[in-house]
Protein backbone atom coordinates (compact mmCIF):
# COMPACT_ATOMS: atom_id res chain seq x y z
CA UNK A 1 0.00 0.00 0.00
CA UNK A 2 1.74 3.41 -0.95
CA UNK A 3 1.04 6.21 1.22
CA UNK A 4 -0.17 9.59 -0.51
CA UNK A 5 1.84 12.50 0.58
CA UNK A 6 1.07 16.05 0.33
CA UNK A 7 4.06 16.75 -2.50
CA UNK A 8 2.71 13.59 -4.31
CA UNK A 9 -1.20 15.34 -4.02
CA UNK A 10 -0.11 18.22 -4.91
CA UNK A 11 1.37 17.27 -7.77
CA UNK A 12 -1.71 15.89 -9.18
CA UNK A 13 -3.63 18.46 -8.75
CA UNK A 14 -1.21 20.61 -10.92
CA UNK A 15 -0.83 18.17 -13.36
CA UNK A 16 -4.48 17.77 -13.50
CA UNK A 17 -5.02 21.65 -13.91
CA UNK A 18 -2.15 22.48 -16.63
CA UNK A 19 -3.23 19.04 -18.96
CA UNK A 20 -4.84 20.48 -22.39
CA UNK A 21 -7.75 18.68 -22.55
CA UNK A 22 -9.46 19.45 -19.78
CA UNK A 23 -11.69 22.92 -19.42
CA UNK A 24 -10.78 25.89 -16.68
CA UNK A 25 -13.30 26.60 -13.59
CA UNK A 26 -15.30 29.71 -14.57
CA UNK A 27 -14.97 32.84 -13.37
CA UNK A 28 -17.90 35.32 -12.34
CA UNK A 29 -18.67 38.38 -13.34
CA UNK A 30 -18.46 41.05 -10.54
CA UNK A 31 -21.92 42.76 -11.41
CA UNK A 32 -23.48 45.04 -9.06
CA UNK A 33 -25.18 43.38 -6.00
CA UNK A 34 -29.22 44.91 -6.66
CA UNK A 35 -30.59 45.21 -2.66
CA UNK A 36 -34.08 45.28 -1.73
CA UNK A 37 -35.77 46.44 1.01
CA UNK A 38 -39.36 46.60 1.43
CA UNK A 39 -40.59 48.63 4.55
CA UNK A 40 -43.14 51.52 5.43
CA UNK A 41 -43.27 54.81 4.69
CA UNK A 42 -46.48 56.12 4.87
CA UNK A 43 -48.86 56.34 8.26
CA UNK A 44 -47.97 55.68 11.99
CA UNK A 45 -45.15 53.03 11.24
CA UNK A 46 -43.13 55.17 8.87
CA UNK A 47 -41.05 56.56 11.10
CA UNK A 48 -39.30 52.50 11.96
CA UNK A 49 -39.42 51.94 8.08
CA UNK A 50 -37.53 55.26 7.59
CA UNK A 51 -35.20 53.98 10.27
CA UNK A 52 -34.42 51.31 8.28
CA UNK A 53 -34.00 52.54 4.99
CA UNK A 54 -31.53 54.80 6.65
CA UNK A 55 -29.82 52.06 8.70
CA UNK A 56 -29.21 50.22 5.76
CA UNK A 57 -27.96 53.22 3.63
CA UNK A 58 -25.15 53.67 6.61
CA UNK A 59 -24.53 50.35 6.63
CA UNK A 60 -23.28 50.39 3.23
CA UNK A 61 -21.62 53.63 3.22
CA UNK A 62 -19.39 51.98 6.27
CA UNK A 63 -18.69 49.47 3.80
CA UNK A 64 -17.46 51.33 1.01
CA UNK A 65 -20.62 50.09 -1.05
CA UNK A 66 -19.60 46.68 -0.92
CA UNK A 67 -21.52 43.70 0.25
CA UNK A 68 -20.50 40.07 -0.06
CA UNK A 69 -16.65 41.44 -1.85
CA UNK A 70 -18.66 43.06 -4.90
Amino acid sequence: MTKLTRRAALKAAAASMLSPGLPLPAMAEAKPVRIGLLTIKTGPLASAGIQMEQGTILFLKHRGQTLAGR
